[in-house]
């Protein structure tokens, strides 16, 4: 399904030329530890989330320009789990905040 709505994405690029598009990544906060966030090294917890959310943004973005995309339209930003869009503390829909969103620009 993934792959499905990048060929969309990238579908759509292609008839709005004049756009570029900045990638956000987005990860799914599993403890209060503000560490987290920004540490480069895994420790007991797990690897840093901006890190890992910048590499989610970046995988995006690699496989748009696969598809066609000039990567001079592309940018990435990594955000960590620092913009949830779902309660954290809830294991039923905390995944919702793993995800990578699109920013267009004109």
């Amino acid at each position: 399904n993934n792959e499905r709505v990048l060929r969309r994405i990238a579908e759509i690029l292609k008839k709005f030329e004049d756009y570029n598009v900045t990638i956000v990544g987005h990860a799914n906060r599993l403890t209060d530890n503000a560490q987290e966030e920004t540490v480069d090294n895994p420790s007991a917890w797990g690897p840093a989330l901006i890190p890992l959310s910048l590499r989610r943004a970046q995988y995006v973005q690699q496989q748009l320009i696969s598809l066609g995309i000039a990567s001079s339209r592309l940018s990435v930003e990594g955000k960590g789990g620092t913009e949830p869009v779902a309660d954290t503390k809830d294991r039923s829909v905390n995944w919702k905040n793993r995800r990578v969103e699109f920013i267009l620009n004109k």
